[in-house]
């Protein structure tokens, strides 16, 4: 007997601070297929906010943060 696969979408309303929707706008913005650094993204932020510079691990964490949550909603089963 095979075993059937089923995938389940469960949806989670989770808050997201101003700066993870930042980044994940950037992310988004970007065109398929283009690689984007930390550091690209770093760099709009802070043009944006006209700060001097932005930490990349800061992005990297937030980018992380969303994906974890983001991966934690698709729920993959083998029966």
């Amino acid at each position: 007997r095979r075993a059937r696969w089923y995938y389940f979408r469960v949806w989670w309303q989770v808050s997201l601070s101003d700066f993870t929707m930042e980044v994940i706008k950037y992310i988004k913005e970007n065109p398929y297929g283009k690689t984007i650094t930390y550091d690209d993204i770093a760099r709009k932020i802070a043009k944006n906010k006209n700060i001097k510079r932005m930490s990349v691990q800061a992005v990297g964490g937030a980018f992380g943060r969303f994906l974890k949550l983001y991966l934690k909603k698709n729920i993959l089963v083998k029966i």
